[in-house]
């Protein structure tokens, strides 16, 4: 059953990709909740804070995203059956030329930039923070069973911010967010050569899709591409 969601609105200029925790029944009614409120929650509450300066662009939509997740954290709340949903969250707002990433969990973001790319976040995960204290090699973690432990989600109790980035691409760039049904089974060389070698970034996100089930993944697998156009 999937427990994914995404959103892409070119005209709002708001993309994300989630993936929804907490068993089978929760993880899906996750994944509804952010695909159905999530896209008219960012328009109406963070799209008008655009044009400030970063520093309050970002306390925008950390305080945006976390007023979201208190909302979906209290609803659960009331539904025996649905205690202890979440979702991994990767969103992008693009204005302009700029894209404005938030996140929380290990869904990701690459970019690909000519003839490379370049992973533009940091998972929020219990395997990630030992690979930052060196008590973990990256090796040891892609096989660890805690690997999917995340330590920032939407719904989470208590104080978890999003992450927040500025990018500033180039023309010819190509953006890509992906759940870990994407990351967990592809090596990031794998996923590199799909963004660079495809021509139309539909290919490139079904080309994500099929290695990554081919590699034996077992979770959701959704690869949301965007290409950026000269103009």
């Amino acid at each position: 059953e999937n427990q994914d969601a995404w959103h892409a609105d070119a005209g709002s200029g708001v993309f994300f990709v989630a993936d929804g925790m907490g068993g089978h029944a929760a993880g899906k009614a996750a994944a509804g909740y952010l695909e159905r409120f999530l896209p008219g929650t960012i328009r109406d509450a963070f799209l008008p804070r655009l044009g400030r300066s970063e520093a309050r662009e970002k306390a925008a939509l950390v305080r945006t995203i976390g007023d979201f997740s208190a909302e979906m954290r209290d609803r659960a709340g009331a539904q025996p059956a649905l205690r202890g949903m979440g979702a991994n969250l990767t969103l992008a707002v693009l204005d302009g030329r700029r894209v404005i990433l938030a996140w929380l969990g290990d869904s990701r973001a690459y970019l690909r930039l000519g003839d490379g790319f370049e992973r533009c976040t940091r998972d929020h995960s219990l395997t990630a923070r030992l690979v930052e204290l060196g008590q973990l090699s990256l090796s040891e973690a892609a096989g660890h069973p805690l690997r999917s432990k995340v330590t920032r989600f939407v719904g989470q109790e208590g104080d978890a911010p999003a992450e927040v980035r500025f990018l500033r691409p180039a023309a010819s760039a190509r953006l890509l967010l992906c759940t870990d049904g994407i990351s967990s089974p592809l090596a990031e060389s794998a996923i590199g050569a799909a963004l660079t070698q495809e021509e139309a970034p539909e290919s490139a996100a079904r080309r994500l899709v099929s290695e990554a089930l081919r590699a034996g993944g077992a979770d959701n697998a959704t690869a949301l591409v965007v290409d950026f156009v000269a103009g």
